[in-house]
C-alpha cells in the first residue's frame, strides 16, 4: 500500500514543480509551448500505450473526448500562459481552490448537504471574497484553470471512460488544431529568415515536457486506485504550495501577509474537513 501514496506524492511534486521547467526553458512563447506539450505528450502516451497496453486509437471514439480536449486545451494553455507571463502565484492558486469549486458543485446539484459541507464552502468563499477585495483584483486567470481542470475532472467522472485512452485520444484531436494556430500565429516558428531550426538539446528539453505531463498522470492514476479517496486532497496540497513557493523565491513575485494569511487559513479549512471525513468513515467501518 505504501508504494500507492508513493505514487501519489511523487505526481503532486511533479506537477508542483512545474514553474520550474518554464523557467529554465527558455523565452518560447505559451502558445508554442501548448503545442510541445500536446504533440509531445500525444508522443509519449502513444508510445506508451503501444508497447505496454493493449490500447489503441478508435476513431468512433474519438467523439467523445471533443469536450475534454477543448477543456485540457484551456487548461494547459492557461498555465502556460500564466507562467510565462509572471503568475506562478495565480496558477498555482487555482490548483488551491479546486477542492473548493468542487465541493461547491456537488453542494449545488445537491449529491452532499452535510453541515459540515456547507459550513466548509461558506468560509472558503468568505476568504476569497475577502482576499479579492483587499487585493482588488479578480482572479481571472487562476479561475479558468481551475474551471477548465473542474470540467474536465467533472467529464470523466460522469462517462467513466480510461484516462489514459482518453488522454491519448484528447491531445490526437488537439494536435493539428494547436500546431495550425501556432503556425499563423506564433513568431517562436518563423523568424525573419524563415523557419526556425531548434537544435538537438532545444528539442530534447522541450521534448521532455510531454514527459513531465504523462507521467504525474499515469502515477496518479496508478496511485489512486488503491489510495483512500478521502485522503487524496490531502496530497494535492503540495502541488499549489510548491508552486507558490518557486514563484516567490524563483519568479520573484511579491506576495503580501494578509494573502499568506488567506492562503494558510484556506488550507487549514480543507485540511481539517478532510481529516474531519476521513475519521467519521473510520468510525463507521469499526
Amino acid at each position: 500500500m505504501f508504494q500507492y501514496h508513493l505514487k501519489i506524492l511523487a505526481s503532486n511534486l511533479i506537477w508542483g514543480s512545474l514553474p520550474l521547467y518554464f523557467f529554465f526553458i527558455g523565452e518560447y512563447t505559451p502558445l508554442f509551448l501548448l503545442t510541445v506539450q500536446i504533440s509531445s505528450a500525444f508522443v509519449a502516451l502513444y508510445f506508451l500505450t503501444y508497447f505496454f497496453t493493449s490500447i489503441r486509437i478508435k476513431l468512433k471514439d474519438l467523439r467523445l473526448s471533443l469536450v475534454p480536449a477543448l477543456l485540457l486545451s484551456i487548461n494547459w494553455g492557461g498555465y502556460a500562459f500564466a507562467v510565462k507571463s509572471g503568475f506562478v502565484i495565480e496558477a498555482s492558486y487555482a490548483y488551491l481552490i479546486l477542492p473548493i469549486l468542487l465541493l461547491s458543485v456537488n453542494l449545488v446539484l445537491g449529491k452532499d448537504r452535510q453541515f459540515s459541507t456547507k459550513l466548509c464552502v461558506t468560509l472558503t468563499l468568505i476568504i476569497l471574497v475577502i482576499e479579492c477585495f483587499l487585493s482588488g483584483v479578480f482572479p481571472l486567470i487562476g479561475l479558468g484553470i481551475s474551471l477548465s481542470f473542474l470540467g474536465y475532472a467533472l467529464w470523466h467522472t460522469k462517462y467513466q471512460l480510461n484516462p489514459i485512452k482518453s488522454l491519448l485520444h484528447e491531445t490526437l484531436l488537439m494536435l493539428p488544431v494547436s500546431i495550425g494556430i501556432c503556425f499563423m500565429y506564433d513568431n517562436t516558428i518563423f523568424n525573419d529568415k524563415g523557419l526556425t531550426v531548434l537544435g538537438i538539446e532545444s528539442l530534447s528539453a522541450l521534448f521532455l515536457l510531454g514527459i513531465l505531463t504523462v507521467t504525474p498522470l499515469a502515477l496518479f492514476v496508478s496511485g489512486a486506485k488503491r489510495v483512500n479517496f478521502k485522503i487524496l486532497p490531502l496530497y494535492q496540497f503540495i502541488s499549489p504550495v510548491l508552486g507558490m513557493i518557486l514563484g516567490i523565491y524563483l519568479y520573484r513575485e511579491p506576495l503580501d501577509s494578509w494573502r499568506i494569511a488567506a492562503y494558510a487559513a484556506l488550507i487549514l479549512i480543507l485540511v481539517v474537513y478532510n481529516l474531519y471525513h476521513l475519521n467519521r468513515r473510520e468510525q463507521a467501518l469499526v
